[in-house]
């Protein structure tokens, strides 16, 4: 019997590799004029007051880049913690791998940073109308390990796809913020 695999999966069963190029074919597919008013539609609505957290019509893209936005942020001041120096417009992937390098946040941490930014981008570039509940979307979002709140359970399976993308941004960012500074000095006492 062959042991299990412990590389994440989508409920589908692909890789992290495949949701990524699934991911990428999203942004690369082409649109329609259907498509143009759907997506100015979509914008217009969330820009107009029913967005991020509003009722009604909820814009997913806004919502998405907002997080993702806000999640960049936190990386860059974890690393900034680590190394005053670092050069604050490094594009997103740049201050994911420099994080990872300082040994700010192990591999499923970097997972999660690798699928924020696929999403984000996704949102951000896509041509035509993407939500959460986009297919490529979904399957990006499933992989997203939600790292558990203080004192509370795990709650891996409980959330849909904006749901685990907001939490997954919300608690890893949380966690980036308070990265202790660099030690320069240890105490003799």
């Amino acid at each position: 019997m062959a042991p299990k695999s412990t590389k994440p999966r989508d409920p589908k069963g692909r890789s992290l590799s495949e949701v990524k190029n699934a991911l990428r074919a999203l942004i690369n597919r082409p649109g329609r004029e259907a498509d143009a008013i759907a997506y100015i539609e979509e914008v217009v609505t969330g820009f107009g007051g029913m967005g991020v957290g509003a009722g009604g019509n909820r814009n997913d893209r806004g919502a998405a880049i907002s997080l993702a936005a806000n999640h960049e942020s936190s990386l860059q001041i974890a690393i900034e913690r680590k190394e005053p120096t670092a050069n604050r417009t490094a594009t997103f992937e740049r201050k994911i791998r420099k994080g990872y390098a300082l040994g700010l946040f192990g591999d499923e941490t970097k997972n999660n940073l690798d699928l924020i930014r696929w999403i984000r981008n996704a949102f951000a570039h896509s041509p035509s109308p993407v939500r959460f509940s986009t297919a490529e979307i979904e399957s990006a979002c499933a992989l997203l390990k939600l790292p558990a709140p203080v004192g509370k359970a795990d709650d891996q399976g409980e959330a849909t796809g904006r749901h685990r993308f907001r939490l997954a941004c919300e608690r890893t960012g949380i966690a980036l913020r308070y990265v202790p500074r660099k030690v320069t000095a240890l105490s003799s006492k």
